[in-house]
C-alpha cells in the first residue's frame, strides 16, 4: 500500500508521452509510438515539478514580466551566481593545467581515473579511524549519478529504502526507476531535525535493505553530533541494515557540531557514502561526485562484490569528464546483482544477504558482462603476460587520443579553458542544456540540412552514450521492439535490456559495403516496432551510406510508420567514395532522431559532451505536451554534462577551421589504407571492404587456418597474450569469427601491430 501510494504521490517514474498529445494531423503510427507510451516503469504524468528544478522552473516562468523588481532566487543549491561564493584558483588551475596537456582528452576507466580514486581516498581517510583504499572509491557524474548507483545495486524484489522527511527527492526518484519502495522517517525539527530512531524501528521490516543519511542536512542546514550518528550506527546494526551517507555537504558545518563523518562508525555497520565537490568548492557545474565503501570489516570487498561493482560501472558508468578526475551475452546484463555465495563466511549476516539476495531479473549481471567493449577489453589487458617485454599496442578501442598525431585543435582547448576561467560556468546548467550551447548545435546540425533546426530540438547528454539511453527510455512501451544493426554497437542492448525493450537485429551486408539488409527489416517489423537504429559512418564496420541507400532506409521506415534514429558519432569522418550525409536530410520523410557528439570529429571523448536532436520538420516531436514531458524526462535523468563545456560549445563549433578536419581525415585516410593493405597479408584475416570512414574496420577470422584456435575469443586472448596486442573480438559487437580493429592509430605502431599479428599467424597456422 504504501508503494502505491507513493508512486501515486509522486506521479512521476519515467517518460510516457501519453495518449492524445499529438495534433491530430499527425495521428498516425508515428505519433501512436510515442502517444501508447504507457508501460508503469515509463510514465511521467503531470507533476514532475515535485523535482527541485521543475518546479523552480515553473515559479520562474510564473514570473510577472510587467514587475520591473529584480528576480531574486533562494531556491536553488547553487551559490555560483553569487561573486561571494567563487572557488579557489587551485581548483580553477589545476583543472586547466591538465587540460592544456592533452593528455585527458580520451577515456577514463569507468570507474575513474586511478589517481582520481587515490586522491579522494586519501581526502576521505583524512577524518576516518582507518584508511581507505582506492579500490573502494568509483568516480561519478556528480553526487545525483552516485544515488542512481546506489538505488540500483540495493534494489531487489520487494526491497524498501528508508530515507528522510524532509528530504532531497532524487532519492524517490531513482527509487521508481529501480521499483524500490521509499518508506520515509521523520526529522524533528524540535530537537536540531535530528532522525526520530523510534520511528525507524517501525518501518524496518525483512525487505528493508538501507537507511539514508543526509548531514551536513539538506534541505535543513542541521549538522548531527557525533553521539546521534552513533545512535543512527547502533540503529542500523541492530537491524542489519546498511547506511547510505549522504555527504555532498561535507564540512560545511559552521556552529556548534563539527561534521562527522558517518564512515568513522564503519566498524560498527557498513557504510555508503557519497559525496562531490559540488559544495565544499563550489563547482556543482563540474559534475564530479563519488560513490565510496567505507567498510573496514570487507562487507563489500569480497572479490567477485567488487568485480560485479566495476561491472555496473562498465555499463552505467563513465560519464564524468576525464580531465576533471584528473584534478582529483549474450546479453545476460541488466544491472548488479551481488549474488549468492558471494561474502565471505564470517561475514554470511543479513548485511552481506541483503545484496547477496538481489536477483531481480530487472537487476541481474551475469557472467559475460565482458559483452561491453570496455568489459572484454578490460579482460584482455588483464590477460597480458607481464614476463613479456613486447610494447603493448591496442587496437581495440575507439579513442584515439592516446596518439599523439591525433590531438583536438586549440580552438577547442583555448574555448574551455576560457569559459573555464571566467568563472561563470561553475554552476548548475538547465537539464536540458545551456541555451548558447543548444543554439550552437543547432546552427551546426542545420548547415548540412534543407531546413533549419530550433535550439528547442537539442538536448545535450553526457556523451552519446547518454544520449543512446535518453533514446531507448523515451521509446519505450509494454511490448516495443527496436531494429538495431548487427555487427553493431552494444550500448544498444544494453540500454534497451534495463527499459525491458526487445532488440531485433537486422544485418549489414559486407559483400556490398556493409549496407542494410532492406529485405529483412520488412520482415522484422511488426505493430510493437518503435525504432530502427542506423550507425552512419559505420561503426564497427568503417562504412559511410551513399545519400541513395539512405533514402532507401528513410522510405522502408517511412512504409512501416518507424522513427529513425540515426547514430552519427562519428558524423563527417568520411574519407572514402562516399560524402557524410546526414539522417536529417530525409526529415521531411520520416522522424529521425539524431545522436551526436564532440568526442570523435573534435578527438576528446574524455570531454563527454553529446546530444539528442528532433530532426523532424514536420512537427512530430513538436507538441507542447511532448516537448514538456521530454524536458521532464531530462529534469530527472539529465542535466551531467560539465556546464563549462557546454559554455564552450559555440566557439569550438564556430570557429574550428577546416584545417583541422582536414587533418584529421588525411590522418584516418592514411592509417586506413595501411590497416587494410597489411591485413591482406595475414591469412586468416580477410577485410571485406576498405573503410571509408569512421575509425575501425571488421575483419573476418578463418580459425580453419589456426591449429589451436577455435573461436575470435580464443585469437585474441592468445595475441594478447603472446604478443601483446589487442584486438577486440566480433562477438562482442555481434559477429563471432570476426575481429574489429581500431586504425586511429600511429601508422608505425598499427604497422608494428600487424606485422606481430603476422607472426602469431605462422606461429599457430597448420
Amino acid at each position: 500500500m504504501r508503494k502505491k501510494v507513493f508512486w501515486h504521490s509522486l506521479h512521476i517514474v519515467r517518460v510516457q508521452l501519453g495518449y492524445g498529445i499529438w495534433p491530430k494531423k499527425h495521428q498516425t503510427r508515428w505519433s501512436s509510438i510515442c502517444a501508447n507510451m504507457e508501460n508503469g516503469m515509463m510514465k511521467m504524468e503531470a507533476p514532475t515539478n515535485v523535482t527541485i528544478k521543475g518546479i523552480l522552473g515553473k515559479l520562474m516562468a510564473s514570473l510577472d514580466e510587467d514587475n520591473k523588481k529584480r528576480v531574486i532566487s533562494l531556491g536553488m543549491g547553487d551559490p555560483t551566481a553569487h561573486t561571494c561564493f567563487t572557488t579557489t584558483d587551485v581548483a580553477q588551475f589545476s583543472v586547466v593545467q591538465t587540460l592544456e596537456s592533452q593528455k585527458y582528452n580520451g577515456y577514463a576507466p569507468v570507474v575513474g581515473l586511478p589517481q582520481a580514486r587515490q586522491a579522494i581516498s586519501e581526502y576521505l581517510s583524512n577524518d576516518l579511524p582507518y584508511k581507505l583504499s582506492p579500490d573502494d572509491v568509483y568516480i561519478t557524474a556528480g553526487c545525483t549519478q552516485a544515488i542512481e548507483v546506489t538505488t540500483s545495486i540495493l534494489a531487489k524484489p520487494n526491497a524498501n529504502i528508508l530515507v528522510p522527511k524532509p528530504g532531497f527527492p532524487t532519492y524517490e526518484l531513482c527509487a521508481a526507476f529501480r521499483n524500490v519502495e521509499i518508506r520515509h522517517y521523520d526529522l524533528l525539527p524540535d530537537i536540531g531535525w535530528e532522525t526520530d530512531l523510534d520511528a525507524i524501528d517501525a518501518l524496518v521490516d525483512e525487505n528493508t535493505v538501507a537507511i539514508v543519511i543526509i548531514n551536513p542536512g539538506n534541505p535543513c542546514g542541521n549538522v548531527y553530533s557525533y553521539q546521534h550518528l552513533k545512535k543512527i550506527a547502533e540503529t542500523a546494526k541492530k537491524h542489519k541494515i546498511i547506511v547510505v551517507a549522504d555527504e555532498v555537504y561535507g564540512h560545511l558545518a559552521f556552529g556548534e557540531n563539527p561534521f562527522v563523518p558517518m564512515g568513522v562508525f564503519g566498524s560498527m555497520v557498513p557504510v555508503i557514502t557519497l559525496g562531490s565537490l559540488s559544495k565544499r568548492w563550489l563547482v556543482p557545474g563540474w559534475r564530479l561526485g563519488w560513490f565510496v565503501t567505507a567498510d573496514p570489516n570487507g562487507i563489500f570487498k569480497n572479490a567477485e562484490t567488487v568485480e560485479r561493482l566495476n561491472k555496473y560501472f562498465d555499463i552505467c558508468g563513465g560519464t564524468a569528464t576525464t580531465f576533471m578526475q584528473v584534478f582529483w551475452h549474450s546479453l545476460h546484463i541488466v544491472r548488479v546483482q551481488l549474488g549468492y555465495g558471494i561474502w565471505p563466511k564470517k561475514h554470511q549476516t543479513r548485511w552481506s544477504s541483503i545484496c547477496a539476495n538481489m536477483e531481480n531479473g530487472m537487476m541481474k549481471m551475469e557472467a559475460p558482462t565482458n559483452v561491453t567493449i570496455k568489459g572484454i577489453l578490460g579482460k584482455l589487458m588483464a590477460s597480458l603476460d607481464e614476463d613479456n617485454k613486447k610494447r603493448v599496442i591496442s587496437l581495440g578501442m575507439g579513442d584515439p587520443t592516446a596518439h599523439t598525431c591525433f590531438t583536438t585543435t586549440d580552438v577547442a582547448q583555448f574555448s574551455v579553458v576560457q569559459t573555464l576561467e571566467s568563472q561563470k560556468y561553475n554552476g548548475y546548467a538547465p537539464v536540458v542544456g545551456l541555451p548558447q550551447a543548444r543554439q550552437a548545435i543547432s546552427e551546426y546540425l542545420s548547415n548540412d540540412l534543407p531546413y533549419k533546426l530550433s535550439p528547442d530540438d537539442v538536448y545535450i547528454t553526457a556523451g552519446c552514450t547518454q544520449a543512446i539511453e535518453v533514446t531507448t527510455s523515451i521509446l519505450a512501451k509494454p511490448n516495443a521492439n527496436i531494429l538495431v544493426p548487427k555487427p553493431g554497437f552494444p550500448t544498444y542492448e544494453l540500454c534497451a535490456a534495463f527499459r525491458n525493450v526487445e532488440i531485433r537485429h537486422y544485418d549489414l551486408l559486407p559483400d556490398i559495403g556493409w549496407e542494410t539488409d532492406l529485405d529483412a527489416i520488412d520482415a522484422l517489423v511488426d505493430e510493437n516496432t518503435v525504432a530502427i537504429v542506423i550507425i552512419n559512418p559505420g561503426n564497427p564496420c568503417g562504412n559511410v551510406y551513399s545519400y541513395q541507400h539512405l533514402k532507401k532506409i528513410a522510405e522502408t521506415a517511412k512504409k512501416h510508420k518507424i522513427i529513425v534514429v540515426a547514430d552519427e558519432v562519428y558524423g563527417h569522418l568520411a574519407f572514402g567514395e562516399n560524402p557524410f550525409v546526414p539522417m536529417g536530410v530525409f526529415g521531411s520523410m520520416v522522424p529521425v532522431i539524431t545522436l551526436g557528439s564532440l568526442s570523435k570529429r573534435w578527438l576528446v571523448p574524455g570531454w563527454r559532451l553529446g546530444w539528442f536532436v528532433t530532426a523532424d520538420p514536420n512537427g512530430i516531436f513538436k507538441n507542447a505536451e511532448t516537448v514538456e514531458r521530454l524536458n521532464k524526462y531530462f529534469d530527472i535523468c539529465g542535466g551531467t554534462a560539465t556546464t563549462f563545456m557546454q559554455a564552450a560549445v559555440p566557439r569550438i563549433l564556430k570557429e574550428t577551421k577546416d584545417v583541422f578536419f582536414t587533418r584529421t581525415l588525411s590522418m584516418l585516410k592514411q592509417t586506413s589504407d595501411l590497416c587494410f593493405d597489411k591485413i591482406k597479408d595475414i591469412p586468416c584475416l580477410t577485410c571485406p571492404k576498405k573503410p571509408h570512414g569512421a575509425m575501425s574496420v571488421m575483419v573476418k577470422l578463418n580459425v580453419s587456418l589456426l591449429k589451436d584456435i577455435s573461436d575470435d575469443i580464443e585469437f585474441c586472448f592468445k595475441l594478447a597474450k603472446e604478443e601483446s596486442i589487442i584486438l577486440l573480438p566480433g562477438l562482442t559487437v555481434g559477429l563471432k569469427n570476426w575481429v574489429r580493429i581500431s586504425f586511429a592509430v600511429e601508422p608505425s605502431s598499427l604497422e608494428e601491430a600487424l606485422d606481430r599479428v603476422m607472426l602469431f599467424y605462422q606461429r599457430h597456422s597448420h
